[in-house]
C-alpha cells in the first residue's frame, strides 16, 4: 500500500489520484497487482463503511490501460470453499 488516509475531502482524494495514477499505470503495465480506489461517504474514521466507491481499479478484474484509458475486460470469477 502506497497510502492510506482517514476520511477527507473530494478534492484532496482527486488530488491523490492525479499525484498516483502514473505509477499505477507503470505497475500495471509491469504486472504488478495495483489497486487504486476513491471510497465515497466512508463514516468517520473510527468505523469506516466502504460501501460505494466513485473509483475502483483493480488489477484482479483483468485491468487494461490502453490510448489513455483503464478497460476492465473480464470478471474474475470467486472460487467458494464449499
Amino acid at each position: 500500500m502506497v497510502e492510506d488516509t482517514l476520511a477527507i475531502s473530494l478534492e484532496e482524494a482527486l488530488e491523490l489520484y492525479s499525484k498516483y495514477r502514473d505509477d499505477f499505470i507503470q505497475r500495471l503495465k509491469n504486472d504488478e497487482r495495483p489497486t487504486l480506489a476513491i471510497w465515497k461517504d466512508v463514516g468517520d474514521a473510527e468505523f469506516p463503511i466502504y460501501s460505494e466507491t466513485l473509483l475502483d481499479l483493480d488489477w484482479r478484474v483483468d485491468l487494461k490501460f490502453s490510448n489513455g484509458s483503464f478497460y476492465q475486460t473480464t470478471q474474475t470469477k470467486i472460487i467458494e470453499p464449499i
